[in-house]
């Protein structure tokens, strides 16, 4: 997804980047699983080729769903900006009235240890579900009116991604890494992007996905979902066969 000069910094992980850096040189072809991670791929590796992680969303787009939660998945409560998503939160203020807030990945302990560190009150409405069945994170995501991620660096946002393929607004802050919903959201609804990691920022993006018009919220489900259909099986298939085992047997694409 992405090299560890993104995802590990700091001197404890200087050896892992090096061993990375030279296996990265030595590879024939090295996989990419979207085309940002390709990007960062692109100046350490001789050649770059994209393997879409696929994304296996059922059913299709949820229901236009304005009233409903929110959800937002936080395995790693630190990275994943929980301490952000609540200060977000409780910014809306009154808009937040009716709704829940649905904390997915991670224990109420682990998670209220990270708030009470960062001086951040428990929201109300928030509920936390600790790990989750997949099946039971996209029942969550599909009812949402919204997901929100704040990750402060992604491999590949698999969660952003199925939320998109479910037609749910994504409000989101940009992110170290190979996250690859972002710039499909900024093309879709802007208003929806928050340009830096900030509060105020979450939360007007956070706003206007809770606040999207019905035939707005329609029109950006048909477009979230079919701009995740690049990471299909069928994608994922066709790039295999039509440029990864060519590359491998000495050809180029399509040979």
């Amino acid at each position: 997804d992405c090299p560890s000069e993104t995802s590990r910094p700091g001197p404890a992980n200087v050896l892992q980047r090096l061993l990375e850096r030279r296996r990265l040189r030595q590879a024939d072809v090295a996989l990419a699983t979207g085309p940002r991670s390709a990007a960062l791929l692109a100046p350490l590796a001789r050649r770059v080729a994209v393997l879409p992680v696929p994304v296996r969303e059922p059913a299709g787009p949820a229901a236009v769903n304005g009233a409903g939660d929110v959800v937002t998945y936080s395995a790693d409560p630190a990275n994943k900006g929980l301490d952000l998503v609540c200060d977000a939160w409780w910014a809306l203020g009154e808009r937040t009235e009716g709704r829940r807030l649905h904390v997915t990945g991670v224990s109420p302990e682990r998670g209220r240890r990270l708030l009470l560190r960062r001086g951040i009150a428990e929201p109300p409405g928030l509920r936390w579900h600790g790990t989750v069945a997949r099946e039971r994170q996209i029942e969550l995501v599909r009812a949402a009116g919204a997901y929100v991620s704040a990750s402060e660096w992604e491999g590949t946002g698999i969660a952003q991604l199925e939320a998109l393929a479910a037609g749910v607004p994504l409000a989101t802050t940009p992110s170290l890494g190979a996250y690859e919903a972002y710039p499909i959201v900024e093309e879709l609804e802007p208003s929806l992007v928050a340009p830096v990691r900030g509060e105020r920022e979450l939360a007007r993006a956070l706003a206007a996905a809770l606040e999207m018009p019905a035939a707005r919220r329609r029109d950006y489900a048909a477009g979230a979902t079919a701009a995740v259909g690049r990471y299909s099986d069928d994608a994922a298939d066709r790039a295999l066969r039509e440029e990864i085992l060519p590359l491998l047997a000495g050809g180029g694409p399509g040979a």
